[in-house]
């Protein structure tokens, strides 16, 4: 692309940001728009430097990169919940997820992957209290059911997948291409869950809702500060290590017939 035409239209073809998506998952399917790596596009918009896509447009540079593409509006959400995230220290950003090398990883819905006419990554999904699927009342999965390899956003889909032949859909498993949706969903209808877990679920929802309108409302009509946030997570009440709210923990306790281990 000559440098002059560059200027003046910017990226040619690139991908427009889905609803809620993330800004990780949009960089990975812009880059494949592109026909390049996720590395060549973040050299491109100057933001070769950022760790972490999310919390890299509340930055200088990522501002100016998403107005260069002209998707600055498409952001405005996440924008303002990341914004004020990183505004909560080392207590917000262990509200994220992550792999165990520090690299940022999504949970999924099989089921909403299965039905997006172009498959995606929410904003939501990247977060750790958040744990199920509202929309299908289901259990959100932390791996491929084939391989068992996380969501790690960005990556490279030219050259992702078995063999590194490529994927064209982020529905695709990074790691060995096959299908994420084939994940059997485990509906919360189907547990026996707590008093407690219903209060961690709900309490996973709440920590969105605080990020997105700046404060915390107790009972749905007592707003608190969102600061709060800290002290809720110390004390334990909001889900960022319920292991029993995983979806692979719940099929294993499904699996148990009764009287075998599993609830009387």
């Amino acid at each position: 692309m000559p440098k002059a035409e560059e200027e003046l239209h910017g990226l040619i073809g690139l991908s427009k940001p889905l609803p809620l998506e993330s800004p990780a998952s949009w960089m990975t399917r812009a880059a494949l728009s592109q026909g390049e790596t996720v590395a060549a596009l973040l050299a491109h918009l100057n933001l070769s430097r950022m760790r972490d896509l999310d919390l890299a447009i509340t930055s200088e540079a990522g501002r100016k990169a998403i107005v260069r593409c002209g998707v600055s509006a498409h952001f405005s959400l996440a924008t303002r919940i990341f914004g004020r995230l990183r505004g909560l220290g080392k207590t917000g950003a262990s509200l994220l997820l992550s792999t165990r090398e520090g690299r940022p990883r999504s949970r999924f819905c099989p089921q909403c992957l299965s039905a997006q006419r172009e498959s995606y990554f929410e904003i939501h999904c990247r977060f750790a209290p958040w744990r199920f699927c509202p929309l299908h009342h289901c259990l959100l999965e932390d791996a491929c059911p084939h391989c068992a390899h996380p969501v790690v956003l960005p990556f490279d889909m030219v050259c992702a997948g078995s063999g590194k032949s490529g994927i064209g859909y982020l529905s695709q498993c990074q790691s060995c291409a096959k299908s994420l949706t084939a994940a059997q969903a485990v509906a919360l209808d189907s547990l026996r869950l707590s008093e407690w877990d219903h209060i961690l679920l709900k309490n996973g929802r709440a920590t969105l809702a605080a990020l997105r309108d700046g404060v915390m409302r107790v009972d749905d009509h007592v707003a608190a500060p969102l600061s709060n946030l800290k002290r809720l997570a110390k004390m334990g009440v909001l889900p960022m290590h319920a292991d029993q709210l995983t979806a692979d923990a719940a099929r294993k306790t499904l699996a148990v017939p009764i009287g075998l281990g599993g609830a009387p």
